[in-house]
């Protein structure tokens, strides 16, 4: 394992070790022997997330690159098919009937790991109408939670087109500008967050402290 890397996942982004065990994240290639042919020397320098089928079988791996550009990379795969977590999170999903969406893999360990198990995450890429057809297997009511910043206010219009008049429920939740929910539950905490989720008037950062 490699130490620097792991203390990036757990000192630096919060992530539990529990966490970072269960959902089999990695700090070197090599520990990735089910993926290794799909991993090259790009992924060298990197923290591993493998992403599963709803069935638990691993498909491909998602990566946080160090010192290199694009700092996010997948190897090849149909993203419009799979959404990272939801191996882990569809029985709460059914339970609560509604499902929580992200857009990065941290945005979902960090609401995992505080309670919020409802969720998965696109992985940075746009909602498809594929992805959608899943989760509707669990649950009619969708949650989007984009980022809080101009590319997530161009998703949540390009989201509201493509479900319009499909007898979806959906619904967004609006963060404070330059927030995303891991730097959000980060600085003010799961139980702010939480409120956050059914009140959108402290979308403003003055009204959180």
């Amino acid at each position: 394992m490699n130490l620097h890397r792991y203390g990036y996942l757990i000192n630096e982004r919060k992530i539990l070790p529990v966490i970072v065990e269960q959902f089999q994240i990695k700090c070197d290639k090599e520990d990735m022997p089910y993926l290794k042919d799909q991993l090259d020397y790009r992924f060298d320098n990197s923290v591993l997330f493998p992403i599963f089928d709803l069935y638990g079988e691993p498909i491909t791996v998602s990566a946080r690159r160090f010192n290199i550009k694009p700092k996010y990379m997948h190897t090849v795969y149909e993203k419009s098919k799979h959404l990272f977590g939801l191996n882990y999170s569809y029985k709460d999903i059914l339970e609560k009937d509604e499902v929580f969406i992200v857009e990065g893999a941290f945005d979902y360990l960090q609401m995992y790991q505080n309670g919020f198990k409802n969720v998965v995450c696109v992985l940075g890429s746009a909602l498809t109408m594929r992805q959608i057809c899943l989760l509707l297997r669990f649950t009619n009511n969708l949650c989007c939670i984009p980022d809080g910043d101009q590319a997530g206010e161009k998703s949540k219009i390009r989201v509201e087109k493509l479900l319009k008049g499909k007898g979806v429920n959906l619904r967004f939740v609006t963060l404070p500008d330059g927030y995303d929910p891991d730097t959000f539950i980060l600085k003010f905490g799961p139980k702010k967050f939480s409120h956050l989720l059914y009140d959108n008037s402290l979308i403003k950062e003055e009204n959180l402290i």
